[in-house]
C-alpha cells in the first residue's frame, strides 16, 4: 500500500509535507489525521523514532500494537520487493482466433528441442504440462513436473526459466519456507516452479507436506491458526496451483509418486542447442496467448474426458498421467503421448520386483569399479545364488543381452570401451543417477556392507566367522542357522532355503528370459 500524499521527516517534532507546504504533526487538525495519514507516517519513519512513536500510533488508530506491527513488517515487505512479482503472475490475453490443439503442442515442443537436450519422451510430456497450467482447474489431480539429474549444471535451472516463459502465472523461486508457500498460492494461484529443490525441501517435512496435499484436489488445503480478534481461528489455506520442482539427487518417496518424473542429463559436447536469454522473454507472449485460447475453448471437453490410461502404469502413476492425457486426446495427441509414457515409465515389473534387483546386485558388484565388461557383470550375477539371475533360461543364467534389454529401459547401454580391449561393457557414471532414484540406500561412500543371507526369521546366526575385520567384506563362511525361537516363517523363494513345512514359491524363466512366477 502507498500513501503519497505526506512525506514525514523524522525529527524531534514530527514534520508532514504536502506539496511545499509544511506543518507540524500536532498542528494538523484532528480532522485530518485519516487512517490513511497515520499509516503514511508510519511507513517513513526509522526503526528507532517507530519504536518512540508506536504507543501513539496504535493509539489513534485504535488498534493493538501487534497488529500495527504485523501492518508496518508487511509495507516494509512491499517496499523491499516492490511490484517485480506480479509482473510474472499475468494471464496473458487469449488468442482472437482458433488454435490447433495439435499443432500448439508440436510448437511447444520445438521450443523445449531448440533450448534444452531432454530425454525421449521428455518434450512432449513437458509440452502438456505447460497447457494443464492453463487449464489446471479442469482436473483433480495436479501432477508435479519434477526435473531431476545427477549432478549440476544438466539444464534444470534453463528448464524452470523457460517455463516460466510459457506457463500460466508463473511464479520463480530457488528457496521458501511453508508457510509462505501455502501464502503464495493462497492468494496467487500461481504455477509455481521451485528451482534447487534438493537445498531446502528434503528434511522438510511440513514442505512436503503441503506438496503433498496439492496433488489432490479434493484434499488440497491445509489449516493453520490465525490471530482472530484477541483469540485465534483455524483458517484454510489453499495448495491447490501447477507446480513444477527441480533438485538434485532425488525427492522424496511421496513427492516422487506424484509426480511426472524426467530425469535430466548434462549435454555433450556435439549437442546443438540455443542460449536462453531473458531479455527475449517477451518473444514467447504469442505462444502464451494461443494456450490461453486453447485451453479456454476445451476446457469442458477436458474436464468431461476420461481417457485410457496404459495398463501399465500403477495407481499413483495413473492418476498423474491421466490429467495430461485429457489434454492430449482432446488435441488429437492421444498416440504421441502414450509413446512418451513407454520412453519415461519403467514397466512395473521392473520397477517393483527384478529391475529393482538387478540395480542393486549391479551396485554391488561395481563397488571398486568404474568400467566393467559386459562379460563379467554377467558371470558376477550368476554367482549371486540369492538372486533370481542362476536360474534364468532354465538353469543356464542370465546372459549379456537380456542384462542389456532390461537395463536399456533406463537408457544404459553397453558401449565398445578401448580401455577394456574394444569388448563391450559399462561405466558406473551411467548408472549413477538410475541407482539414485531407484535405490532406497544410495552408497555414497561407493562401497556397500553386504549383508549376508539369513537363513531364518530369528535374525541370529551361529558359529559366524569374518575372515577380515572390514566392514565392506562378506565373511566367507556361510552361516548356520540358529534354532527357531517361535518366529512365524517368511515364504522363501527358493525351495532349498525352505524351513520344513514351509510354503515354497518357485522362481524360473521361459527361453525368453522373462521371470515366471
Amino acid at each position: 500500500m502507498i500513501f503519497p500524499a505526506y512525506t514525514v521527516r523524522t525529527q524531534q517534532g514530527m514534520h508532514f509535507m504536502a506539496g511545499s507546504d509544511q506543518k507540524d504533526a500536532a498542528d494538523i487538525p484532528a480532522s485530518e489525521r485519516t487512517d490513511e495519514v497515520i499509516l503514511s507516517e508510519m511507513a517513513e519513519l526509522n526503526d528507532i523514532a517507530y519504536d518512540r512513536n508506536r504507543l501513539r500510533l496504535a493509539d489513534e488508530l485504535k488498534i493493538r500494537v501487534s497488529t500495527l506491527d504485523d501492518t508496518r513488517k508487511r509495507e516494509r515487505n512491499g517496499e523491499e520487493t516492490g511490484e517485480a512479482p506480479n509482473l510474472f503472475l499475468s494471464t496473458p490475453e487469449p488468442y482472437s482466433g482458433t488454435v490447433n490443439g495439435s499443432e500448439l503442442l508440436e510448437t511447444i515442443v520445438g521450443v523445449f528441442n531448440k533450448y534444452l537436450v531432454l530425454p525421449k519422451g521428455a518434450a512432449e510430456a513437458m509440452a502438456l504440462w505447460v497447457i494443464h497450467t492453463y487449464c489446471h482447474d479442469a482436473a483433480w489431480i495436479g501432477p508435479i513436473l519434477t526435473l531431476l539429474s545427477p549432478t549440476k549444471q544438466c539444464g534444470k535451472t534453463t528448464s524452470l526459466n523457460l517455463l516460466s516463459y510459457i506457463v500460466d502465472k508463473p511464479l520463480p523461486a530457488s528457496n521458501l519456507t511453508a508457510p509462505t508457500l501455502f501464502r503464495g498460492i493462497e492468494k496467487y494461484i500461481p504455477t509455481l516452479l521451485l528451482d534447487e529443490a534438493d537445498t531446502f525441501m528434503r528434511d522438510n517435512d511440513e514442505m512436503r507436506g503441503v506438496l503433498n496435499s496439492g496433488h489432490n484436489r479434493a484434499s488440497a488445503q491445509v489449516l493453520r491458526a490465525v490471530p482472530s480478534g484477541d483469540d485465534y481461528d483455524v483458517k484454510p489455506f489453499s495448495t491447490w496451483c501447477p507446480k513444477a520442482v527441480a533438485a538434485i539427487g532425488k525427492l522424496p518417496a511421496t513427492l516422487m509418486d506424484r509426480s511426472i518424473v524426467i530425469l535430466m542429463q548434462r549435454k555433450k559436447k556435439n549437442d546443438d542447442v540455443e542460449r536462453l536469454r531473458g531479455d527475449k522473454a517477451h518473444e514467447f507472449e504469442p505462444l502464451r496467448a494461443r494456450c490461453a485460447r486453447w485451453a479456454l475453448d476445451n476446457f469442458n471437453a477436458i474436464k468431461a474426458i476420461d481417457p485410457p490410461v496404459p495398463e501399465r502404469l500403477g495407481d499413483r502413476e495413473a492418476d498423474n498421467w491421466r490429467t495430461l492425457l485429457s489434454i492430449a486426446d482432446t488435441a488429437g495427441w492421444d498416440e504421441i503421448a502414450r509413446t512418451a509414457i513407454k520412453s519415461l515409465v519403467p514397466e512395473k515389473a521392473e520397477d517393483d520386483d527384478i529391475g529393482v534387483k538387478l540395480l542393486v546386485d549391479i551396485k554391488k558388484i561395481f563397488v571398486g569399479h568404474d568400467l566393467m565388461a559386459s562379460a563379467d557383470i554377467v558371470f558376477e550375477l550368476n554367482q549371486i545364488e540369492e538372486s533370481p539371475w542362476p536360474s534364468f533360461f532354465k538353469g543356464k543364467g542370465i546372459n549379456a543381452q537380456r542384462v542389456a534389454a532390461m537395463l536399456g529401459r533406463h537408457g544404459i547401454k553397453p558401449k565398445l570401451e578401448r580401455d577394456l580391449g574394444q569388448k563391450r561393457g559399462y561405466r558406473k557414471a551411467n548408472f549413477l543417477d538410475v541407482w539414485d532414484i531407484y535405490l532406497p540406500d544410495p552408497l555414497d561412500s561407493g562401497k556397500s556392507a553386504v549383508t549376508p543371507l539369513q537363513v531364518n526369521n530369528s535374525a541370529a546366526f551361529s558359529n559366524q566367522a569374518d575372515v577380515t575385520d572390514d566392514a565392506c567384506v562378506t565373511a566367507t563362511k556361510r552361516p548356520e542357522a540358529a534354532p527357531v525361537k517361535g518366529c512365524n516363517t517368511v515364504t522363501p523363494i527358493y525351495p532349498d532355503m525352505a524351513e520344513p513345512g514351509a510354503r515354497t514359491t518357485e522362481i524360473s524363466s521361459d527361453d525368453s528370459g522373462e521371470v515366471l512366477f
